[in-house]
């Protein structure tokens, strides 16, 4: 009897290493040439706030003769303005304090941060040296000039490449997703479709850009950054024993990006996955993912929406009627319950529409995940756990069992990662995760139903 092949793809895999980095070479290449047009396509999208780190410039400089109730009313009210994002409102404000008080260093370079924050650089760096040269300006608030000064140098750099690598081994104790099953409908199952276990060596790397196009959009008070970000990424799953099931991937991917800092933050993404099972070529993944995220609960949470579409093209001939188009729509909260613990909340809607019926299929998942720093434990180490449920239903019966799949997925894991960022001189920089999965798999075509389990240690650098 032939093997049994797991009902649903694990994940999208990878073609030959040389191919691959001509796709990721040309997709680069092709986003900086695309950077130009990235103002027309990205002003559809609506806002998020940058993640990149801001200058504090609280308790930096001190005096200029804010004296008067009313001005400092208003000086209080611009920070707010500065700090929630409505920038334009700060600068005015912050510009109307000066006309009174144009010796208040302190209100000079709340200027400048918010310039710095709308990215207008030129301005910011103006301000700022203005500040560096008085000769009143005492020593120690020169320093934090001169480290505000080498910010704005690191952010308005319009290329940033990020490189990272992973390296792991993982134990597999189903690596067929095979059901516990000796026969089915009379059929006798073979060895080699039921649960078969075996290690594998994890090996993933790759490279993401961002590009700084300089060109910003105003939305309101507030001064959105476009922004065009792309990336590429091999990864290979190799088996000690069952090659047949051996997974490879490469994908990249690239879009525009709105971004307005301490806001909003808006992507439109495209994606493309070339799929490789053992030794042959499984499929091609197309994919367009528009995003859109906003700071919530005062800087406290983070609210997003997405929607995606998928083609999927398979090229076995076995899988000749899997060809299908994938749309789903869905919602994430996430919230830090304090400095240390956050949680996150998702929900999905898909609908899968395959050359046949009983390929295709509708349905939801839901997500819950808690990380935390434990009291106790450095900040460099982490505790995690997460619980994810997919319900789905086919369209049409199964040959074998006269009867449409109806299937829950269950996924449950936890874990730790530890950074070793003073711990060694080796390992600086680099994070071990070491982590616990169990997949439950229930049908009501108990052919289809299975119970898996690996455990993983990797670790991981970006560069």
């Amino acid at each position: 009897m032939a093997k049994a092949f797991p009902s649903s793809l694990p994940r999208p895999a990878f073609f030959p290493f040389s191919a691959a980095l001509r796709a990721c070479l040309f997709a680069l290449r092709g986003a900086l040439f695309a950077a130009r047009g990235a103002a027309v396509l990205a002003a559809i999208l609506v806002i998020f706030p940058l993640q990149a780190n801001e200058y504090n410039t609280d308790a930096v400089l001190e005096g200029g003769g804010m004296d008067s109730a009313p001005l400092e009313e208003r000086f209080n009210q611009a920070l707010r303005e500065s700090e929630t994002g409505d920038l334009k409102l700060a600068i005015k404000a912050f510009q109307r304090i000066l006309a009174a008080r144009p010796e208040a260093d302190r209100v000079k370079m709340e200027l400048a941060l918010a310039y710095m924050r709308s990215y207008d650089y030129a301005r910011a760096e103006a301000i700022a040296r203005e500040v560096l040269t008085r000769p009143t300006t005492p020593a120690g608030v020169k320093i934090r000039i001169r480290e505000f000064l080498a910010a704005i140098e690191t952010r308005r750099k319009p290329h940033k490449f990020t490189p990272y690598l992973s390296l792991g081994m993982k134990y597999d104790d189903n690596v067929n997703a095979g059901p516990q099953l000796d026969e089915f409908n009379g059929l006798v199952l073979s060895d080699d479709a039921k649960p078969r276990e075996d290690t594998a060596i994890t090996l993933m790397g790759g490279i993401s850009h961002s590009f700084q196009t300089g060109k910003t959009i105003g939305i309101g008070d507030r001064i959105a950054a476009v922004l065009w970000q792309s990336g590429a990424s091999l990864y290979h799953n190799d088996y000690s024993s069952e090659n047949d099931y051996d997974l490879a991937i490469a994908s990249v991917n690239t879009g525009p990006t709105l971004a307005v800092a301490r806001g909003w933050r808006a992507n439109l993404d495209a994606r493309v996955d070339n799929i490789h099972l053992g030794n042959e070529h499984l499929a091609d993944y197309v994919a367009i993912n528009p995003s859109v995220a906003l700071n919530v609960a005062g800087g406290k949470g983070n609210f997003a929406v997405d929607a995606k579409w998928q083609h999927r093209d398979f090229k076995r001939e076995v899988d000749a009627d899997r060809d299908a188009d994938h749309l789903s729509t869905g919602a994430k909260l996430r919230y830090y319950l304090t400095t240390r613990t956050r949680v996150d909340v998702s929900g999905r809607l898909f609908d899968e529409k395959a050359d046949i019926g009983r390929h295709s299929k509708d349905g939801y998942q839901l997500d819950v995940g808690v990380r935390t720093h434990p009291q106790g434990m450095t900040r460099r180490t982490t505790l995690y756990g997460y619980y994810s449920y997919k319900d789905s239903k086919h369209d049409a019966a199964e040959p074998i069992a006269n009867v449409a799949r109806d299937e829950a997925y269950q996924r449950v894991g936890i874990g730790i990662r530890h950074g070793f960022e003073k711990d060694s001189n080796h390992l600086k920089g680099w994070v071990m995760n070491a982590s616990y999965t169990h997949v439950a798999n229930d049908s009501n075509v108990v052919l289809y139903g299975y119970d898996r389990n690996q455990v993983g240690i990797s670790m991981q650098r970006r560069f």
